[in-house]
């Protein structure tokens, strides 16, 4: 059996009868397949690219960006998606420093992209994050209704705004089956981060804060009230229905 969730519960767990084996991040021969991956998706890029010794520049675009990785493939991903908009190696040797460093980076610049930068966002931040917070702090992954009657009844969003919010989000909390779901765990992480933590990060990486020091951090306190007032709505609902409905007759 294989996972990709280290955690305490499930290590526990299979640690009682079992003996795992745990491929590390910076493991030798992890390092060496995000490496031998990164390679194959960068070639393409540099065949016929017409760059002066070619090949040493791959292998330098390929060691930045191994090192950006941080050993996780899900980075190797994202790698992948980003050089399609390139035309050729020459292109990617340019772009080498605007790649971000690591998940925390990666998050970090796509959540700027799409929720302050003026020229890309849909929403703000302050607009969509009831909602992140919704999905976030929710048991399981949250039903399409319930945050609708959220956003209805508690931000006063109307049909228009709840569809712009859903189109921002699907990259991250995509849609399935009626229910918003996380399209990996370590974006929940990132998000829910202390405030101090964050502005460490941030305050590495040179950014400027113009707005709360956590800015990109959710909070637990006001998305379990509003959940807890859905449910509530639902119940008083459901309970006026019954209420009203005839009595059946055996």
């Amino acid at each position: 059996m294989v996972t990709s969730r280290p955690e305490r519960d499930i290590r526990t767990k299979l640690c009682r009868k079992f003996s795992p084996l745990e491929i590390k991040c910076d493991d030798a021969r992890n390092m060496s397949d995000v490496r031998g991956y990164l390679e194959m998706l960068l070639r393409p890029k540099f065949a016929n690219s017409g760059i002066a010794e070619a090949e040493a520049t791959l292998h330098r675009c390929t060691s930045v960006l191994e090192k950006k990785a941080q050993g996780l493939f899900l980075y190797a991903h994202y790698v992948r998606k980003r050089i399609a908009e390139f035309a050729d190696g020459a292109d990617i040797e340019k772009a080498l420093d605007d790649f971000p460093d690591g998940l925390g980076g990666m998050y970090e610049k796509n959540f700027r992209r799409l929720f302050e930068d003026e020229a890309t966002r849909k929403m703000s931040w302050d607009q969509v994050r009831p909602l992140i917070e919704l999905i976030v702090f929710a048991l399981e992954p949250l039903p399409l209704e319930v945050a609708e009657a959220v956003a209805q009844n508690e931000l006063g969003w109307n049909r228009g705004t709840m569809e712009t919010a859903k189109a921002a989000l699907t990259g991250f909390f995509p849609l399935r089956q009626r229910r918003f779901h996380a399209f990996h765990k370590s974006v929940v992480d990132w998000l829910v981060r202390d405030g101090d933590e964050a502005k460490a990060e941030l305050d590495a990486d040179g950014y400027e804060l113009e707005l709360a020091e956590e800015f990109f951090c959710a909070g637990a306190d006001e998305a379990h009230g509003r959940l807890a007032r859905a449910c509530a709505s639902a119940l008083v609902e459901a309970a006026r229905i019954v209420d009203a409905a005839p009595p059946v007759g055996f």
